[in-house]
């Protein structure tokens, strides 16, 4: 019987760990959130910025050749945006299902404490 609770003791100590590791994770996780979240922001300056030079640009530049540079330099720069955008969204989704996953296995973590200390103090 006492080998059996020392076992038990064991399980809840590694369980502990586990948990606290995956907590850890967790928290990583959410950082990095915040890191993608600054670079989204950084991305939204860059377009301001962008806006702009392309009013800057209308301004200085006139005629049919300016125009067509314009249009092209807004085409490029709309491209690269959307193309960033996806991988933001893409980088977010990540996040979340990592986040999901950890979260899941924390619960089921603690769930497995709980019975183990019902089943050594009980």
């Amino acid at each position: 019987m006492n080998s059996e609770m020392q076992k038990k003791e064991q399980q809840l100590i590694q369980l502990r760990k586990e948990k606290e590791q995956k907590e850890d994770a967790l928290l990583d996780l959410r950082k990095e959130n915040y890191l993608l979240e600054d670079a989204e922001e950084d991305l939204r300056r860059i377009d301001r910025e962008h806006q702009e030079i392309m009013a800057l640009f209308q301004e200085v530049w006139r005629g049919h050749q300016s125009c067509n540079e314009q249009f092209e330099m807004m085409e490029d720069h709309a491209t690269y945006s959307r193309k960033t955008r996806l991988e933001v969204e893409a980088a977010y989704e990540r996040l979340n299902q990592k986040k999901q996953a950890l979260q899941k296995d924390i619960q089921t973590a603690e769930e497995a404490e709980t019975r183990l200390k019902k089943e050594l103090y009980t």
